[in-house]
């Protein structure tokens, strides 16, 4: 399932958290994608100027989307395992595909349906991956308790750093930094520096007594809100961090099973997607839920990410 939203975002950047929550109407522009793969969509992007957003899903195909007519406009194939993040980004001025799989690989992709390069060299499941306009590299994590840079160009290998234990479960680059952000099923989250190429642990913060498995940076670099692991209200919370303080500010309680994806809206409002399908928006300094969309039909099926688009519009993806 793959859906497009038009939550009014353009409009509210910049203001409160009430005037920064949605469109007026949570039943207002969405649109259901005709996602071409298999029935269950492990992550969304941007792809920006475009009007269509990146999907892809366990079968390892990658698809673009329109967001306004649903329909498949171009398609990648390469992975044998399921994807685990896409996302659209600029080396040199051209826009590139970076994709993350469970069969241990990382891929570039461009216009063709074929790989541009595969960076190899992760023994398990590439759990995640971004970009760092800053350094110049690409930056994955993965199962075997390793991070990665790897130079886009050369598609070789420039820094690892391994930390028993420290299964990377998520990753976001920190906006205007050379820095990234990880999260772990070791309970913590680590800040690494990726200067000169070469990462170097920062800092580390306890996350608590349950795994957080996806997070986010906001716009201006100094928060990073996580979702964790679990099956009920008390564990099923968002968690915000101060990258500044090297701090947890807030804990909200807010599904009743793991939460898979979040995205900041804005600098206030953060997006949160479940399995308990349920797609929420939270003003989050003030630990308030702004906002339910539940209107995805009778047998809604759990959700698995999201993203914000370039346009105000944001895509959520899930099962069925």
């Amino acid at each position: 399932a793959l859906f497009a939203l038009d939550m009014g975002c353009r409009q509210s950047k910049g203001g409160g958290a009430a005037e920064a929550a949605l469109s007026s109407s949570p039943h207002a522009g969405k649109v259901t994608l005709e996602y071409s793969g298999s029935d269950i969509v492990t992550s969304v992007s941007d792809w920006p100027s475009s009007g269509a957003v990146v999907a892809a899903g366990v079968d390892g195909d990658i698809g673009l989307y329109s967001h306004t007519t649903g329909r498949l406009i171009h398609s990648w194939q390469g992975h044998r395992r399921p994807v685990t993040r896409c996302l659209s980004v600029t080396m040199s001025g051209a826009r590139r595909l970076l994709s993350a799989s469970a069969d241990a690989s990382v891929k570039l992709w461009g216009d063709s349906a074929s790989p541009l390069a595969t960076l190899s060299g992760h023994e398990m499941s590439v759990n995640t991956v971004d970009w760092s306009s800053e350094a110049s590299v690409v930056v994955s994590g993965s199962r075997d308790c390793t991070l990665r840079l790897w130079d886009a160009e050369s598609s070789m290998e420039v820094s690892k750093a391994k930390v028993l234990r420290n299964v990377v479960t998520s990753l976001r680059v920190c906006p205007g930094r050379n820095a990234v952000v990880q999260c772990s099923e070791d309970l913590r989250i680590r800040v690494w520096s990726t200067s000169s190429s070469t990462l170097r642990e920062e800092a580390k913060i306890s996350s608590g007594p349950n795994q957080l498995i996806c997070c986010d940076v906001c716009p201006d670099g100094n928060y990073v809100i996580a979702g964790s692991k679990g099956f009920s209200r008390e564990n099923c919370q968002l968690h915000l961090y101060d990258l500044r303080q090297l701090r947890e500010v807030v804990v909200i309680p807010s599904f009743d099973q793991t939460i898979e994806g979040v995205a900041w809206l804005n600098s206030s409002v953060v997006l949160a997607v479940s399995k308990d399908c349920h797609v929420r928006t939270f003003a989050v300094q003030e630990t308030q839920d702004i906002q339910e969309l539940n209107d995805f039909g009778p047998e809604a099926n759990p959700f698995t990410c999201c993203c914000l688009l370039e346009d105000g519009t944001v895509a959520v993806g899930g099962s069925g």
